[in-house]
């Protein structure tokens, strides 16, 4: 690789069966094409996992990539990305996690690693210095992800090393087991914990005093502060800077805001308990920011007396409604609680609180007995039940932990019955984000189509960087999908940089310059968004070739429901497929199989996946 910026210029490669690591060079037209993070591992991983090879496979890969802005002082750039063929989904998914491993693990010396095979016994990487090492990690075995955090942490004796692991759910394959880092920081999405401990692989641990070169340092500079000033007029990022993801369970009053006792009710009383106003005050908050972060959204919680004194870092908003309205807690301390339970144990809140919610509504209907849960009372706000629950699932204990580490859906084909109208997912395997996501059409919409478990498209209704001056109304079913085809590629994007989504408010012009100036490529706008629309193509067509077909763009009965209350008081069911075409068409893809059309494809220089596809 010649001197690009930005790049450490080497991927880590494992072969954990024979225990073989061996450095690669980064290949310079892969990154012009695709430039790191997501669009780096979704290449690796399209190119190394032909159909055929299962998510427990030897031959799986995992992939952990960083993009050409960590470690840098752009805002938020500690981003990193755990692509794989993933077990919730079966399919392509795409886990993201901020913190401070992601900026550490190139300090290491390493953009990327990619993981291949099954270690005979359990094991985990130790990257420093530009050397990689494969170590036992036997005595691990059954700890926790903090645990397992102070443990290696004081192996190495450095304090500027970070650890990505995995818990109980993920050593015992958890269909949605999560990779965790920094005591807090999960990357979640579709069952990348279960793959890391498929592969026998506890943790990788990092540090190191490299520093990312930077091309252009005069142009760097000037872009970091057009950057940070953009930033701090983002809508997101001026919300979460005062409120942080968290507080914004306190919006729970607002009719159908709040997702609320599996989607069977609209509003919840105890919201209010749960501001930001309240809690950071009550529990003496104090920053924990993550790499580079100018609003420090993360913060330490330390809850004096009580069942649930102790420290802890601040949920995020989904995982405190997860814990709270989702299953019908109204308890802040015992929320704060089951949500590093969860990061504990390495499971993904969000469908953890959709499989939990659905045992409640079973139980409080009728569907399950005391006798079928292994004693537990399932009502609604049983805190107690709930925790224990949790540990079930996490070590697959009994039949109901085993059938509920199986995922929402799964688990309700498991319980049968009416079970499966209850139950909150999409067709692809996964439970959505944990909002009342009926009432937000694009939210909802984005989920539907994405092929990385996670919304495809920008998280907002509005982008006028995009064009899209206004928020786009709450269901217009003509602008919905145009909506989420605009925006997929520039989302994509952003993920290929390292940048938390958080504070990623700065317009593609800045984006564009800013990956120029520190990497020395010239990108322009339109440059980052055909790299954004190579990705998107590049993961549905994984996905086809993996078995997938527009069918499994579709929601489950529950989801198909109008919202119980909120504007416009609608369901989406009856609109999305022709929503799912407008969209397909909208990217360039065959209306009727969603493939990427040949013209698309070679206009984005993917002749390979033309013939994959179409021949």
């Amino acid at each position: 690789m010649s001197n690009l910026g930005g790049y450490m210029g080497k991927i880590l490669r494992v072969n954990l069966s024979v225990g073989r690591l061996w450095d690669e060079e980064l290949d310079e037209a892969t990154l012009k094409q695709y430039i790191g993070g997501i669009g780096l591992g979704v290449k690796i991983v399209y190119d190394e996992v032909p159909p055929g090879v299962e998510w427990d496979s030897p031959e799986n890969r995992l992939v952990v990539t960083t993009g050409p802005l960590v470690g840098t002082l752009i805002p938020g750039s500690g981003t990193y990305t755990v692509v794989t063929k993933a077990p919730l989904v079966n399919g392509m998914a795409c886990a993201q996690s901020n913190g401070l491993f992601a900026a550490r693990m190139k300090f290491a010396g390493y953009d990327a690693v990619v993981v291949q095979g099954i270690a005979p016994k359990l094991s985990y990487l130790y990257l420093h210095d530009g050397v990689a090492e494969l170590r036992d990690a036997s005595k691990l075995a059954g700890l926790d992800t903090f645990e397992t955090e102070d443990v290696l942490k004081a192996e190495t004796g450095e304090k500027q090393t970070s650890v990505a692991c995995i818990g109980p759910a993920g050593e015992n394959k958890v269909r949605y087991a999560a990779v965790c880092s920094d005591k807090g920081h999960i990357a979640a999405c579709g069952g990348v914990g279960a793959v890391m401990g498929v592969k026998g692989l506890k943790a990788i641990v990092v540090h190191g005093k490299a520093r990312p070169p930077i091309s252009d340092e005069d142009e760097y500079k000037k872009q970091v502060k057009a950057w940070k000033d953009c930033t701090m007029q983002y809508p997101l990022t001026k919300r979460v800077a005062v409120m942080g993801t968290y507080g914004t369970g306190g919006h729970g009053t607002i009719p159908g805001i709040m997702p609320t006792k599996n989607w069977t009710e609209s509003t919840f009383p105890p919201a209010d308990l749960y501001s930001v106003n309240i809690q950071r005050p009550l529990y003496n908050a104090k920053p924990r920011p993550c790499w580079a972060c100018p609003v420090a959204h993360c913060q330490e919680l330390t809850i004096p007396d009580g069942k649930f004194a102790g420290t802890y870092e601040e949920p995020e908003g989904e995982a405190v409604a997860a814990w709270s309205s989702l299953t019908g807690i109204g308890d802040p301390p015992a929320t704060i609680y089951l949500c590093q339970v969860c990061d504990r144990l390495g499971v993904d809140a969000k469908e953890a609180g959709f499989a939990v919610s659905l045992i409640q509504e079973c139980y409080t209907k009728g569907l399950l007995t005391k006798e079928q849960t292994d004693g537990l009372e399932m009502n609604w706000g049983n805190v107690d039940a709930v925790d224990t629950l949790l540990h079930k699932i996490a070590k697959r204990e009994g039949w109901l932990g085993n059938a509920l580490a199986e995922g929402t859906m799964r688990a309700a084909h498991a319980i049968g019955g009416d079970a499966p109208k209850f139950a909150i997912h999409f067709a692809k395997g996964n439970a959505p984000h944990v909002h009342e996501t009926r009432n937000m059409a694009y939210h909802l919409f984005s989920q539907i189509v994405s092929d990385m478990a996670s919304h495809v498209g920008l998280g907002l209704p509005f982008d006028p960087d995009m064009g899209y001056d206004r928020p786009i109304a709450p269901f217009d079913p003509d602008v919905l999908a145009k909506y989420i085809a605009d925006t997929a590629p520039k989302r994509q994007f952003e993920e290929c940089l390292g940048v938390c989504d958080f504070v990623a408010g700065a317009t593609l012009d800045i984006m564009a310059a800013t990956v120029s100036a520190v990497t020395g490529f010239s990108v322009t706008r339109s440059d980052c968004l055909e790299v954004g629309e190579r990705i998107v193509s590049l993961q549905r067509a994984f996905n086809l070739r993996h078995g997938k077909t527009p069918a499994d763009d579709a929601i489950s009965p529950r989801m198909q429901e109008g919202p119980k209350e909120g504007d416009p008081w609608v369901s989406i069911a009856p609109y999305i497929e022709q929503m799912k075409k407008d969209y397909y068409k909208n990217m360039g893809w065959d209306e009727t199989t969603s493939k990427p059309l040949p013209d698309t494809l070679k206009r984005l220089e993917m002749e390979r996946v033309v013939q994959d596809l179409w021949t």
